[in-house]
């Protein structure tokens, strides 16, 4: 009875493990996908700026980048405008190319290749903070699924800064000039 026992449950043993080994190696390739990431040819943008969300991972404590970051399309190639929570970042490495800062007033900001998107990628930064300078690794992840076209920047003032300085001068010399012209009247009339 023990022996009739065994015989009947072995094929249903047999099954399940063959349909949880045919599970997992679909996930496994899932999965796999997910780890490839996608190229900048796979997501077929024309040439551009756009935004994408970044996420850091890793690194320092309180450590944080702008989300979305600006990214630059050109000739099949992706370069992000990486922005830092702070200006005490003094150096980024990218697949073991170092990258210096774009600018150092305000938030350090560093310009950076991206290969791929969707999938974590190791990176290194400097932060010196009152003197100490430190390497730190961690990773970032663009969000090709929220990729948008980026609307184009307006300088924050100068427009209008340099009209207005163009309207006062205008106004200025419009007045110095009725000055001059009530000056050589009244002169002319006393004479």
């Amino acid at each position: 009875m023990n022996n009739s026992i065994r015989s009947s449950r072995f094929p249903a043993i047999v099954l399940g493990a063959v349909l949880l080994i045919l599970a997992f190696s679909g996930n496994a390739k899932v999965l796999a996908a997910e780890e490839e990431g996608k190229t900048i040819a796979q997501l077929g943008l024309a040439n551009g700026i756009y935004t994408m969300p970044v996420t850091l991972e890793g690194g320092s404590i309180g450590a944080a980048v702008t989300s979305p970051a600006r990214v630059q399309i050109k000739d099949g190639t992706m370069t992000a405008l990486i922005e830092w929570d702070n200006a005490y970042y003094t150096k980024m490495t990218v697949n073991g190319t170092s990258f210096e800062p774009e600018k150092r007033e305000g938030n350090t900001k560093f310009k950076i290749p991206v290969t791929k998107t969707d999938v974590a990628i190791p990176i290194s930064y400097v932060i010196d903070d009152f003197g100490t300078a430190t390497q730190i690794n961690c990773t970032l992840t663009f969000d090709s699924s929220a990729i948008e076209k980026a609307q184009p920047r307006v300088s924050k003032g100068y427009a209008y800064g340099s009209a207005a300085i163009s309207f006062f001068g205008v106004i200025s010399l419009a007045a110095l000039a009725l000055f001059m012209i009530h000056r050589r009247m009244n002169k002319s009339f006393v004479e």
